[in-house]
């Protein structure tokens, strides 16, 4: 499969009280070499709802930030290529050998264990045959807090293997919840909660969506990153995905890049 480098991700917050996710900013690359990072609308809710504050080296939330470096918050979260693990951590996270940081910071989430921010990708990129595609690669979700028998399961599967989708619109924490489950219909975890609205308007117009294994990861890796998946659908919306008020800049920002 065709691995494109990703150029634009969104960085979204947890509210520690509420446990609630607010998308709040967006970066992008041009060109590899010129960042820029804008706060989006979901950060006013996410100040409004829980009093968030602006991050650190961005202290105007209606200012575009540009640089020629990527900006020091994003940095921290990608590993050091000096580590002695670094080249195993790529394997892990299935990316060639010199990954754009951008891309490392979509597969990974840009976790830490210090504060309660994550790290999405834009899913909108061109298929080899130029055709717009929402596909987006991704970590199954919640694995952690499944039944045993769902990492059991899907340490188990092999790259290529077919994987489906389900909706959860009964979720109380989130009506939009997409589970992911096995042919043989073994709940596994959840696609990420910032596409749940894109996947109903393409179950609505019956896009032939595809999830398929890329890679599985066993222990000693983290549960989180045991499953690796990729969702692919062809995209024929009017607006692009990612399109509700939380996703839209607060500063006149260019509109999202697409890949390849």
């Amino acid at each position: 499969m065709r691995s494109e480098q990703q150029q634009v991700v969104f960085l979204a917050w947890q509210d520690p009280a509420s446990r609630a996710w607010f998308p709040i900013g967006r970066l992008s690359c041009e060109g590899g070499e010129h960042y820029r990072f804008v706060y989006t609308r979901g950060f006013l809710r996410a100040r409004e709802a829980a009093g968030l504050a602006p991050l650190i080296g961005f202290p105007e939330v209606e200012q575009i930030y540009e640089s020629s470096e990527l900006f020091p918050l994003f940095k921290n979260r990608i590993m050091s290529r000096q580590r002695e693990d670094y080249s195993s951590y790529l394997e892990r996270m299935a990316l060639p050998e010199a990954p754009s940081p951008l891309s490392l910071l979509a597969r990974s989430a840009g976790r830490r264990t210090t504060d309660s921010f994550e790290i999405f990708p834009y899913p909108l990129v061109r298929g080899e045959q130029g055709d717009l595609r929402f596909r987006v690669d991704f970590f199954v979700h919640g694995i952690r807090h499944m039944p045993k028998e769902a990492a059991a399961r899907a340490g188990e599967l092999a790259p290529g293997a077919r994987l489906y989708l389900v909706s959860d619109w009964q979720n109380p924490e989130d009506p939009q919840a997409v589970a992911v489950r096995t042919e043989d219909k073994v709940l596994l975890g959840y696609v990420p909660r910032y596409y749940g609205e894109d996947l109903e308007r393409l179950r609505q117009v019956r896009a032939p969506a595809r999830v398929e294994v890329l890679q599985v990861n066993l222990p000693p890796a983290p549960v989180q990153q045991r499953l690796l998946v990729r969702l692919d659908a062809p995209w024929a919306a009017r607006t692009a995905p990612l399109s509700s008020d939380v996703y839209q800049p607060l500063a006149d920002a260019p509109p999202a890049a697409l890949a390849g």
